[in-house]
């Protein structure tokens, strides 16, 4: 590895830890100097990470509750010390940094080969919508006590505000685990194949829950420590959409 390449490597990991140690801080006078830092860095570190091909924007939407504009093609770094509906964006820059220094460790080269527009990614506020937890603890059944349920789903939310990918892996396989019996069934297996109350389109959500989402979770929760690892990436996870399907029909059904 050439010294280029290591002062770049060096430059993005000490902005890595700058922002981290800036949004942890509580002595004003260390933040101060710790937001100048960053400031002053924050240039020539997404030029670093344009050369790479790791450059990112973001697509924001607000939270239903609150309402609002959706925000496009928003450069994180811009809105490190004021983000959009008081998202953090410490974890998402971080994200970023590792990918881009993961390319100047591995493949140098490829650097001369790599597209330099950046890629739009789409945050969302909230993985499980208000309004669904709102109707889930709405529903009274003598014979089923949904609160562990509703806090599954707001744990769902903090963890995605937070960033906390494999922590949505482990807590979506826990919520599909825990929900069968709210539609007669003994096992997710049997809502993903055998529950004939809905759509077509219901079941393909279900098999999407089943196979692919569950698959992730097992190698989140079983997968033995390697000599390289993998992180997983919000797209990863995100099966927010075929969750907010279950939900529905869970809801539906147990109307009074």
């Amino acid at each position: 590895m050439n010294k280029d390449i290591s002062d770049m490597i060096v430059q993005l990991g000490n902005f890595q830890k700058a922002i981290q140690a800036w949004e942890c801080s509580g002595d004003p006078v260390k933040k101060a100097t710790l937001r100048s830092y960053i400031n002053q860095n924050s240039s020539v570190v997404q030029k670093i990470i344009a050369q790479t091909g790791c450059f990112k924007r973001l697509t924001v939407s607000p939270p239903p509750a609150v309402g609002g504009m959706i925000m496009q093609n928003l450069n994180p770094f811009d809105v490190i010390f004021l983000p959009p509906y008081s998202m953090n964006i410490v974890p998402i820059i971080s994200d970023i940094i590792d990918q881009a220094i993961g390319i100047l460790k591995t493949d140098p080269p490829q650097l001369k080969r790599m597209k330099l527009e950046p890629t739009e990614i789409v945050i969302k506020e909230h993985y499980v919508d208000p309004t669904r937890i709102r109707e889930l603890e709405t529903i009274s059944s003598r014979k089923f006590d949904t609160s562990k349920l509703v806090k599954l789903c707001k744990e769902l939310n903090i963890a995605n505000k937070n960033s906390c990918y494999m922590t949505i892996a482990i807590l979506t396989r826990t919520i599909i685990d825990h929900v069968p019996p709210l539609l007669d069934m003994k096992t997710f297996s049997e809502v993903a194949n055998n529950y004939q109350k809905s759509t077509k389109s219901f079941k393909k959500s279900m098999k999407q829950l089943q196979d692919s989402m569950r698959n992730i979770s097992d190698s989140v929760l079983h997968t033995t420590i390697r000599k390289k690892e993998s992180i997983p990436t919000f797209v990863q996870v995100d099966f927010s959409a075929d969750l907010d399907v279950l939900f529905g029909e869970i809801v539906r059904v147990n109307k009074k």
